[in-house]
């Protein structure tokens, strides 16, 4: 049973965001080397022609319009 209002919060966040096809990305620093450093790198290399998305969450939701000129499919994992 979750009791942490943040918690709450953020899950409520998650929900109505993804319902509304709108973007949540995380802010903080493991984030910005991510998108600014190790997703760039492959955007700009014509070797790298497929992505495949596995465990995609609302806050990487925007990472697709990046890869949309290569070849992406969608693999989502669930217990």
């Amino acid at each position: 049973m979750l009791t942490n209002p943040k918690m709450i919060l953020r899950g409520l966040k998650v929900v109505t965001y993804t319902v509304l096809g709108r973007e949540m990305p995380i802010i903080n620093h493991d984030r910005y080397i991510l998108e600014q450093k190790i997703i760039p790198y492959f955007l700009e290399r014509k070797e790298f022609t497929k992505v495949l998305f596995v465990g995609c969450g609302s806050y990487t939701k925007h990472y697709e319009k990046w890869f949309e000129k290569k070849n992406t499919g969608r693999l989502i994992l669930t217990q």
